[in-house]
């Protein structure tokens, strides 16, 4: 019973780290809309779509799909909207593996072992007589 418990842990402080992680990137994400359907208008610098993906894929799609329907940007693009559907597909799908029961094994092995994991590659410093 002790495991189960301490295992429901480890995954309510993973909800709590990703729904903050999740908050923090949709408001970047809204604020990058506004600020280039403003930049579009006004012909100047404008922010990459690369750079709107990019917060999407951490995290930030909500707020990045409320700035798409609030300042009616990027809606219309298709090729934007299909990249941007799937930075919400490969979102979802790492939030409920580090969530489910085998990410919860490897984040409890992560924190059992200092943040090493058998895992993970081990990366080993080269002393200057190596290089």
């Amino acid at each position: 019973m002790a495991i189960s418990v301490a295992t429901s842990e480890f995954v309510w402080q993973r909800f709590l780290v990703l729904s903050g992680v999740s908050i923090v990137s949709s408001a970047v994400a809204f604020i990058l809309y506004g600020v280039d359907k403003a930049a579009s208008q006004k012909s100047s610098r404008r922010v990459s779509e690369n750079t709107l993906h990019l917060w999407a894929l951490l995290g930030g799609w909500p707020g990045a799909l409320a700035g798409q329907r609030v300042f009616r940007h990027k809606t219309r693009k298709l090729s934007f909207q299909i990249v941007f559907w799937g930075t919400v597909v490969l979102n979802c799908a790492a939030v409920a593996w580090v969530l489910s029961p085998r990410g919860d094994q490897v984040f409890s092995r992560l924190i059992e072992n200092g943040g090493q994991s058998s895992e993970l590659p081990q990366v080993t410093p080269r002393s200057r007589s190596d290089r």
